[in-house]
This record gives structure tokens, sequence and C-alpha cells, in this order.
């Protein structure tokens, strides 16, 4: 859009960042011209062959993320009014191109700023387009030929298995796919590894020693997908031709613009669960463990786990601080491991589709003794330096269009750096969430060089994947920006810890349970508060102290997360083995767990029997 646009700078109503308005009413949107879809007759037809209600909430994922651009100019729009900033008559109105969703979305659109449909110029097929759309053909040509005969026979006769998605990879000593698995007493020949994306760090295709490192836990592994592992003659498994049922089913044309556009993501998601369907039936997944969250590619595998009467699984992997209707669709699992008794209410809207809620801990509280071992080494080498009080400090992505701007990521380092300046008592552990945070603050970097020339501040490297404790474990206190999930999994592990949320969100709860102790609004009073406590920690005890509120943080805290998890899912396996449906072996982990670890420990849907009966 022509305005300018810093969603982390403006404010909402209610005085919070405006991008958290931006995620509500997309949201409520969303869920609207679903409505209205819902009684289109193409829409009816797969429902139908779907027969479950994530069917609907596929669809609002889709809805909200092509509207999502529109939304965001519209609440850009309103904040210019409610400010008084100038408008012109075209920079007041929100155009789209589309005039499928444009059709729809006009009837749901507030009428406090038009809206206006911009016919798009036909853009004529080049000859680039043409070579582009020749070369994917002649690449499923290609595999087709190649591994069409692989019958993947091993594989087969290994099931039923657990299916686990490879994202963060299996070394534990980092953020991994697997913290569930060393306790769990499952044969790691019943997980079968797929590949089906390039390497998340680099982007560029997985190495060997990925999948070496996947044989040597003893799991099974497949590709899914062309030219993600850089090995030559490697089969990549593909779907026999028959399994097309659901997108047979679509015999319904399209006739008007709407008609067209509710086909088109109809017609996606049957390719979809037509794909997830034959992959499971084919090798007899009985469990899913999928990390990753918010696609719709999630929901299209948790309707074909539907179809087979199988189970998907996540966990938490960040702490819930967004509203629920800002998390649509984001949590599709059918059971999901989550850190405390606290999340269901970040996860009604998701409840829809969410049975079971096991409350575990944080998974990856089985390595934190080690890390306040290892983190005295990295003390005492800020020590040498002549650092007396160190912090640790955690940042987040920033920019225009995120909650976080990149003024309050500039000016979060730039307090820090210039104390540790000033006062040669001050140490630095910066482990930053990607290379882009900092590489994008060129004022930051400045000073951030004559900082790490006194020998007191410290990057760490390697920064995907790499555990927050690693800087945490050698720190008297951790800073994150905003409500930061470093900060809380520090505090789960025995840190003192401070929220610097400049957004400010203040509806979170921990406004309530510790305003200006625990969650700062105000970077310049935040600063005050920590060179007090540097001075006098007795007098300033309070700062950064969570012990009243631990429990409601990790009610656990005893190393056994990944054990909690890895149990509960070979109790589902046993079931599925002793051919017990879905929902039977649903409910009998779920009462095995409650009697071992108390029934509060499990929050079950209300309308389990609606989406977890098949």
């Amino acid at each position: 859009m022509s305005l300018d646009c810093n969603l982390g700078e403006m404010k909402s109503k209610s005085g919070d960042s405006l991008r958290y308005e931006l995620e509500e009413l997309s949201s409520d949107l969303a869920i609207k011209l679903s409505q209205i879809v819902q009684k289109n007759p193409i829409y009816c037809q797969i429902a139908d062959e779907l027969k479950s209600p994530k069917t609907l909430l596929y669809f609002q994922k889709i809805i909200k993320a092509e509207i999502y651009s529109l939304v965001r100019d519209l609440c850009v729009i309103r904040w210019y009014k409610r400010n008084n900033k100038p408008l012109t008559v075209k920079q007041a109105m929100v155009v789209v191109s589309d005039p499928g969703i444009y059709w729809l979305l006009n009837q749901v659109w507030p009428a406090d700023v038009a809206l206006r449909y911009l016919k798009k110029e036909r853009v004529s097929f080049s000859p680039k387009m043409m070579f582009r759309k020749l070369g994917r053909w002649l690449l499923n040509l290609w595999l087709k030929c190649n591994f069409s005969k692989s019958n993947f026979e091993d594989i087969k006769r290994g099931g039923p298995y657990i299916a686990l998605q490879y994202v963060e990879g299996v070394n534990l000593d980092r953020r991994a796919d697997i913290a569930w698995f060393p306790k769990s007493g499952i044969d790691p020949k019943r997980v079968l590894v797929y590949f089906d994306h390039v390497d998340y760090v680099t982007g560029k295709p997985l190495t060997e020693d990925a999948v070496k490192s996947v044989e040597a836990m003893g799991f099974k592994w497949i590709c899914l997908k062309p030219r993600v592992i850089a090995l030559k003659n490697i089969a990549v498994w593909l779907p026999p031709a028959s399994h097309k049922k659901l997108q047979n089913s679509l015999k319904i044309k399209p006739q008007t613009p709407t008609d067209k556009w509710i086909y088109k993501q109809a017609r996606q998601l049957s390719k979809e669960v037509d794909y997830w369907f034959a992959f499971y039936n084919l090798f007899n997944i009985r469990l899913s463990y999928l990390v990753g969250e918010s696609s719709s590619q999630y929901i299209a595998q948790a309707l074909a786990l539907d179809l087979m009467g199988s189970l998907s699984i996540g966990r938490q992997r960040s702490e819930f601080f967004l509203s629920p209707p800002s998390l649509l669709g984001h949590h599709i699992k059918d059971i999901l491991f989550t850190w405390n008794l606290r999340s269901p209410k970040y996860l009604d809207s998701g409840m829809k589709a969410l049975c079971s809620n096991i409350h575990v801990g944080h998974p990856n509280d089985f390595l934190f003794k080690d890390k306040f071992k290892e983190g005295q080494d990295l003390k005492k080498e800020l020590n040498l330096k002549g650092a007396r009080f160190i912090v640790a400090l955690f940042d987040n992505v920033h920019g225009p269009f995120c909650h976080i701007s990149s003024g309050m990521m500039e000016r979060f380092y730039l307090a820090f750096l210039t104390w540790l300046l000033e006062d040669p008592d001050i140490g630095i552990i910066i482990k930053s969430k990607k290379p882009s945070v900092l590489s994008n603050l060129p004022r930051v970097l400045s000073l951030l060089n004559r900082a790490e020339a006194t020998g007191r501040s410290i990057r760490l490297e390697r920064y995907f994947g790499r555990l927050v404790m690693d800087a945490s474990a050698a720190s008297d206190m951790v800073i994150g920006i905003g409500i930061s999930s470093a900060v809380v999994e520090s505090v789960i592990a025995g840190c003192r810890g401070i929220h610097c949320d400049l957004t400010p969100l203040r509806a979170h709860e921990y406004y309530q349970w510790g305003y200006e102790r625990i969650i700062f609004d105000n970077l310049d009073r935040m600063m005050g508060a920590l060179k007090k406590y540097k001075e006098d920690k007795i007098s300033n005890a309070r700062l950064g102290d969570w012990t009243p509120f631990l429990d409601e943080l990790d009610p656990f805290r005893d190393g056994r997360a990944g054990e909690r998890m890895g149990t509960y899912m070979r109790w589902l396996l046993e079931g599925f083995d002793a051919g017990f449906p879905r929902q039977s072996v649903l409910r009998g982990a779920n009462a095995k767990y409650a009697e071992k670890w108390g029934d509060q420990n499990i929050s079950v849907s209300k309308k389990r029997d609606e989406i977890c009966v098949s």
C-alpha cells in the first residue's frame, strides 16, 4: 500500500501493537467468510466426503491468508483516521484484484473503509513461464519413470509406524524433533522419518549427515520430494495414480467467479488429502508427529489421518501470548503436548480440532542441569574480562509488518550496549533468533563491535536450533523483547528473567502477576530497575523473580517432560497394536496419563466425540 506502515509503532484502540488487531480482525473476517462458503454446493460436496469440521478450518486458514494483506490495509487506514492523519481518496480505500474473493469479502467488509475491486490486466503467457511449466512436467515424468517401481517393501513390512516430519533434526543437544523418544520405550524401527523440505536453516538440500543421523538412531526414513536431500539416486515416494478418490469426487463445475475461487481451494485440499491418505495408508501410519505449525498443509494431513482412523500429535513450541482468535487453525493436532495448565485458554478457537491437550512441562527440561554446568565456563570467560553482572539478551524478528518494530529492536540493543560501554562490570551474552535480526540494524552493529572489543560482549553462533539455556545458564538476568519464549524457558529452568514488552500487550496476565518486576513496557524504567538490582540485589530481590508463578509456567520442572510425551505415545501405539479404534486408543492413553500424573494435567475438548470419534 502507498501509506507508511509500521505495525509495531502504530497502536490499536487498546494501546497495543496494531499487529495484534490485524491478527484478530483477519481471523474474524475469515470466519464470517467461511460461513458464506459453507452454503456453496462445491464446498458442501467436499465437506460431505470428508465429514469433518476440520474441512471448514482448512478454508478459514486459506481465507485468512488470502485476505491478510487487505485487512492490514484496513487496519492502517483506520489508524490514520483515528489519529487525524491526512488521506487522499485513493489512500482511503482498500483495493482487491481477485473477483472471487471480492464478492465474498464485500458481504462482510466493514462499512467505514471502502473496498474497491480493480480488475487485473491479463498476463500474457511468456516463453519463460512455458519453459517452467514444461520443466515441472518433465521432472514429474522423470520421477515416475525412475521411482514409480520403487515399492519400499522394507518400510511397508515394519508398520504400524509413528511418522515423524524432519524439521529440527535428531541432535538432542539442541532443539530437536525427538525429545519424546529416548525414554519412551518405543522400538526405533517403529519410527518412520520423512523428508519433505530442504534445510530450514540454509535453505539448501539436506546433507548426507542428516540422513546418517536418522539412521544412527535406528529410525527408518523416506524421501517425499525431489531435491530435498543432496544425495544421488534417492528414491522419492510418489502416490499411486489410483489414489485420487477425493479429487475425482468433485463433480460440480464452477459457474461464477466465487464458485471458481471455492473450487480452486477445494481442488487443492482434495489433492493434498489424497496425497497424505495414500502415504499414511500405504505405510500403515497410526501416529503422525508434526513438528510444524500454522500451515494449511497440516490441516490437510489431519483430515487424511481422520480418514485413516489415526491420530496427529504436536507439541507447544513457544510461549502462548496471542489471543485465541489470532491462532485460527494454528494448532490442528488431535493431541498437543503443552507446558502448563494455562495453555487451554489460548487454544479455545483451536479446540474445534484439538481433542486432548496433555500438559507435560517444557520438552527440553532434560538438558537444563547440564546446561548450567556448561554455562559456568562461559561465565568464567566473561569474569576474566571484568564482567561481574551478566545479562542474556534475546531478540526477535522485526520490521514494518511485525509486532516488534525495527525501532524497538534498535532501542533495546542500544540501551544495553551503551550500559556495557559505560560500566566495566557489565557483561552481555546475545542469543539472536536469526542473523538478519542484527544485520538489519546498522547502528546496533556499530556499537556492538565496540562492545565486543572489550571482551565482555559475546554473540553465540549457530543461531538456529540452539537452546536459550546456552546463554541463560551463564547469566545473572535474562531479558527478552516482547512476550519472550526464551525468557519463559529460562525461568522454568531456574533463572531470573524479564519481558521487555514494548508492544505493549497489557491484557496479558504477566502484567497482573508482576508489572515492573517480571514485565516492563517502558525501556528506561526497566534499565533503571536493572541498575538498582545490580548494585543491591537484596533490596531489589523481587526483580525477575518468578518463584510464586513457577507452577503456572511448568507444574513439573523435573526433567521428565520428554519421558511423559514418549510414554503417552507408546500407550497410543500399544492401543493401535491391540486393534482398538482411535477413540478407544485416545481415551485409554488419557486414562493412564491421568492415573500417573493427575487428571488436572489433561484438558479434553468438549467437542471430542464430534471430532475424534470416527
